[in-house]
């Protein structure tokens, strides 16, 4: 929320139960979104941190995200941030 009271910045948290990696859950990270007047000030690393630490408080031992291939500075940030590349994603849209 800025200085105005307009929110800035979202996400989305899941925390999914597993059946791989022994049953462990993971969050699904999604929707990070940055109002553009606020990019490149460190708002969406901090709402990211905070996904991380709160899924890892939710007893978490992973987070996983999709971005879509074309996000390239996207796909930076997140690796910046300590995430790898690590899966091909599929969709089928109705």
């Amino acid at each position: 929320v800025d200085g105005e009271g307009a929110v800035v910045g979202c996400l989305q948290l899941a925390v999914l139960p597993g059946i791989s990696s022994q049953g462990s859950s993971r969050g699904l990270l999604e929707d990070v979104r940055v109002a553009k007047y606020c990019r490149s000030r460190g708002i969406g690393e901090l709402l990211v941190q905070w996904a991380v630490t709160e899924a890892r408080a939710q007893g978490c031992t992973l987070v996983e995200l999709l971005t879509h291939h074309t996000r390239v500075d996207a796909q930076r940030f997140y690796e910046r941030l300590g995430f790898a590349r690590s899966h091909l994603g599929m969709t089928l849209r109705f």
